[in-house]
């Protein structure tokens, strides 16, 4: 094991996502550099990084939720991915804005949720400005 990283550095590769593992590192790793790969969404564990500081992950193919929460920065992504890592014990993710929050109110559902289709059973989003239900919501 490699607990002990505190940087790295994967721009330009053919990376495809982040492994759950990189949670071991949360009490090292400072900086993750995964920029011009095919990442689109991002493990829940990435949450609890106690200490990173540079997360580039530019001219990936981000899910419009994550991109518009990671635009606001890296402290709004980290508690984005909180939201989201209660889904796999929970089966809930409450994402109800109340102006709270540190990103705008949602227009669409978070794409996200396709990827805890298996596990979400409930998911809050009162008082945003989502639009529309998916039509595949239930496939």
């Amino acid at each position: 094991e490699c607990k002990n990283l505190s940087c790295m550095k994967f721009d330009d590769n053919q990376i495809r996502s982040i492994p759950k593992g990189i949670g071991k590192l949360k009490a090292s790793l400072c900086w993750l550099g995964l920029e011009r790969n095919f990442v689109v969404v991002f493990p829940p564990e990435l949450s609890n990084m106690e200490f990173l500081e540079v997360f580039n992950v530019s001219r990936n193919g981000l899910e419009p939720d994550i991109r518009t929460v990671l635009d606001r920065g890296l402290d709004c992504l980290l508690a984005y991915m909180r939201k989201w890592s209660q889904v796999e014990y929970e089966g809930r993710v409450n994402l109800e804005w109340k102006g709270e929050l540190l990103w705008e109110p949602f227009k669409e559902m978070p794409t996200s949720l396709w990827h805890y289709a298996g596990t979400l059973r409930i998911i809050d989003l009162n008082e945003n400005s989502v639009r529309f239900i998916p039509q595949n919501i239930s496939l």
